[in-house]
């Protein structure tokens, strides 16, 4: 029988939370091939542990996950027609599907199949939104926007091991969020990350 811990208060809760995110396990992310464009030049590279940044949060079926508002295109309802599944995309449970607007074809990456662990993606609600990032041509699904706050860095628990959930860059208590590295999501989700 594993041995549990009794928790006093609702930080001592958040605490054990977050550093179970932030310790490595084995990659619980199952997808198709997929190519991915998506300009990394448009995105800030690492986030700067010196300067406070503004960041958006979401939530992915009660996970809430923060997202530099540098990085966002743009933030659109889920829309009411089905997206079109793009070739080899049935099999691929981080790609939901693509969305045609106006001129570009966004791919919509299913981001609870990617931020949560295997156990909790049973019956995952319907997105509401999806947040469009970098050149527009990706965008991550959630269920809902909360608010823009400011992260101090010295607020972050920040990942030191980034080999397993690239996608995660570290954590914060005091907002209850998981900040996302989308560079690391980007690079989980090519080609070669996916064997």
């Amino acid at each position: 029988m594993s041995e549990s811990k009794q928790i006093a208060d609702h930080e001592d809760a958040l605490d054990l939370y977050f550093n179970e995110m932030l310790v490595d396990s084995t990659a619980d992310i199952v997808t198709g091939e997929t190519t991915v464009r998506l300009d990394k030049a448009k995105l800030t590279s690492e986030y700067d542990l010196t300067k406070p940044f503004q960041a958006l949060l979401f939530d992915i079926n009660g996970l809430q996950l923060a997202i530099r508002t540098e990085d966002i295109k743009a933030i659109f309802p889920w829309p009411e027609t089905l997206l079109e599944q793009s070739h080899g995309s049935s099999n691929n449970e981080a790609i939901i599907g693509s969305y045609n607007l106006a001129a570009n074809q966004i791919k919509i990456i299913n981001t609870a199949n990617i931020v949560l662990p295997i156990q909790h993606r049973r019956n995952i609600a319907i997105p509401s939104f999806m947040i469009v990032v970098g050149e527009g041509n990706w965008a991550l699904s959630c269920h809902k926007i909360n608010s823009v706050i400011i992260l101090a860095p010295e607020d972050i628990r920040w990942r030191k091991n980034k080999g397993t959930r690239p996608w995660l860059a570290g954590t914060s208590i005091e907002k209850s969020c998981s900040i996302v590295n989308l560079i690391g999501l980007v690079n989980l989700l090519t080609p070669k990350n996916l064997a």
